[in-house]
């Protein structure tokens, strides 16, 4: 069992309506592997959370596509003033330890780099690198990184 099965379980169940169960699955999924990925966050098929999640913070309104690879350590949060969470699109490496900050919305086929601040839009198909996160390449290849 993985962190991510878990939260299909959990995210099932709430969509189901049923009570109780899915906050207790995302619990144990914070106690077993030392991560918060919520049942109300919307994720993709086929998306990977690398080594379970350890250390990986997931704002419970995100919105994550498909295929995507989330390493240890990333944060994807909100803000205290606004509302808004980020939004990563399809085919998106997420780097250890990487943090998407605020009203952020990730194209698809992007790559971030590890210990990156992503706290502006990026556009699909490139790179982004650094504090805060800018892009270095464009027009990337995503099968040459994942």
């Amino acid at each position: 069992m993985s962190a991510y099965k878990i939260y299909k379980i959990a995210s099932s169940l709430h969509r189901k309506k049923i009570p109780v169960v899915p906050s207790v699955l995302s619990k144990l999924n914070r106690i077993i592997y030392g991560c918060q990925v919520p049942h109300t966050a919307e994720i993709g098929e086929n998306t990977i959370i690398g080594y379970d999640g350890i250390g990986t913070v997931i704002h419970y309104r995100s919105k994550i596509g498909k295929n995507c690879v989330i390493m240890s350590g990333v944060t994807l949060g909100g803000t205290n003033h606004k509302k808004e969470v980020p939004i990563i699109g399809d085919n998106v490496l997420i780097g250890t330890g990487a943090k998407l900050i605020g009203s952020v919305t990730i194209g698809s086929n992007v790559v971030i780099g590890a210990n990156s601040v992503v706290v502006n839009d990026i556009p699909d198909n490139c790179l982004v690198v650094g504090v805060p996160a800018k892009v270095t390449k464009t027009n990337i290849n995503i099968k040459d990184y994942l």
